[in-house]
């Protein structure tokens, strides 16, 4: 597709949500992508960000909310450090945020919203987090696509730049949990598309839970950073349509010609500023 960061997207979905649609139906898209090994924070220069250090009370800073939000002290496998986008190690684990498994944190926005981004700490293919507009759901992720992708050696991003896996697995902070994996991820909402509601869950049967730190929310639209590794770009019916999110190895390499062909914007790309 556009080179190797956009290498997995899926036909089926892209399928599913043109049934019952016009054939020239507007389209937007969500794309979700994870940043360098060890990076702790956004680099999205306006976002508002929710660092959970004070409480887990609403309204958050970047809206209010309702459901579960387990606010919990940084300990050995969870809280990040940093407070820069620049890949980071060491440091004091600061407070963070944790669903147990069935349950949800629904957070409405104080207005529309092209992006929103935390650090995945801990993480399992159990963590989903859905966005809505309007009511609507707009995409449905589950981070067993997350998963999936890192099952490969290494991530080719649009930069160039090559990132191992292994380097995403242990806690960036303490050194611990090298069986779990750790990442900064940003989600961001292009061609039209915007949410103003994101649901954070832990789904039913999880033996672990969700932790999340530096929860950042941007109202204006971004362009993507060459630095981030994209690993899913869903299509989103402007319409009304569901975007559900599936990492299919299988398709890396898709060409930008069928991304054309099914109505897909363009991505707007941009280096990242030293």
């Amino acid at each position: 597709m556009f080179r190797s960061s956009l290498c997995a997207l899926s036909v089926a979905a892209l399928c599913a949500l043109s049934v019952g649609s016009p054939a020239n139906a507007a389209t937007g898209t969500v794309t979700f992508a994870v940043d360098a090994p060890e990076v702790q924070y956004t680099y999205v220069t306006d976002a508002v960000v929710e660092t959970f250090n004070t409480d887990c009370d609403t309204p958050l800073e970047i809206g209010s909310f309702t459901g579960f939000c387990g606010f919990t002290a940084g300990n050995f496998y969870a809280g990040a450090s940093a407070t820069t986008p620049a890949p980071s190690t060491g440091g004091v684990s600061s407070n963070f945020a944790s669903l147990s498994p069935g349950t949800a944190m629904t957070v409405t926005l104080d207005e529309p919203a092209y992006y929103v981004g935390f650090h995945w700490e801990a993480g399992n293919n159990y963590d989903r987090v859905q966005l809505f507009n309007d009511g609507q759901m707009i995409a449905n992720f589950s981070f067993q696509s997350l998963m999936d992708a890192l099952a490969g050696s290494s991530f080719v991003a649009e930069s160039g730049d090559v990132y191992s896996t292994a380097n995403y697995y242990g806690n960036p902070v303490t050194g611990q949990q090298g069986h779990e994996p750790y990442a900064y991820v940003h989600i961001f909402a292009e061609g039209g598309a915007s949410f103003d509601q994101v649901v954070i869950s832990e789904d039913a049967g999880s033996g672990g839970a969700f932790e999340i730190d530096n929860l950042s929310v941007a109202y204006t639209q971004q362009e993507i950073d060459t630095d981030v590794y994209t690993f899913d770009v869903v299509s989103v019916d402007l319409g009304g349509g569901l975007a559900s999110t599936g990492f299919d190895p299988a398709l890396a390499g898709f060409s930008a010609v069928a991304l054309a062909s099914v109505g897909v914007t363009a991505l707007s790309r941009r280096k990242r500023s030293q």
